[in-house]
């Protein structure tokens, strides 16, 4: 496979399938959130947690729309939204593979890459779910997965185990930041309107 043949994978190509039903679902849930906070916190405070949590959601939402993964002969480039990215030569890249689960709002699939060091990090754009199928997504990994076999030796491969973290998606370890986030948010508003 040649540099000519190089694939690119971005983040803003997943949302041209959502399940907007799912998302305005969401966007239902955080509208109770703004409405449950002015009621019970005041306008400033709850102006606070309501412009946090849309901060933080449009930040992320920028992110991934402008993740990519970029696979080619010199190996992966990651870009996880912000900056060019970093490039791991096939050397580094001990496994790559699907990872398949489930969360209380569907199945998810995810293609990750095991470094020599042990480390496993998910392909930017490379994942599909329930809130966002991706019908190329099996083809996708399965060309990632011959370019990484055609360019790295069989004896220097080796499969992870699966750990606490390996078993989470980006968006599971993303709820439970937002989690910390809004409880140190709340705590701070919390905070002012004692004083």
């Amino acid at each position: 496979m040649s540099a000519v043949h190089e694939m690119t994978f971005e983040g803003k190509d997943r949302y041209r399938t959502a399940r907007w039903s799912r998302i305005c679902l969401l966007a239902g849930v955080l509208f109770v959130e703004a409405i449950m906070a002015f009621s019970q916190l005041g306008a400033t405070a709850a102006g606070w947690v309501v412009g946090g949590t849309f901060a933080f959601g449009l930040l992320s939402l920028l992110r991934v729309a402008r993740s990519r993964t970029t696979v080619g002969a010199s190996g992966i480039t990651i870009s996880s939204g912000f900056g060019p990215g970093r490039t791991h030569s096939w050397d580094e890249i001990r496994w790559v593979g699907v990872h398949r689960g489930s969360t209380r709002i569907g199945e998810y699939s995810l293609l990750r890459v095991t470094f020599a060091s042990g480390r496993t990090r998910s392909l930017p754009a490379l994942s599909v779910s329930t809130l966002y199928p991706d019908p190329s997504f099996d083809e996708n990994c399965r060309l990632v997965i011959a370019w990484w076999k055609a360019n790295t030796d069989p004896s220097a491969r080796f499969q992870p185990r699966a750990n606490w973290l390996y078993r989470k998606t980006p968006e599971q370890i993303g709820s439970v930041l937002a989690g910390v986030i809004a409880a140190v948010i709340l705590g701070v508003v919390f905070l002012m309107t004692v004083k």
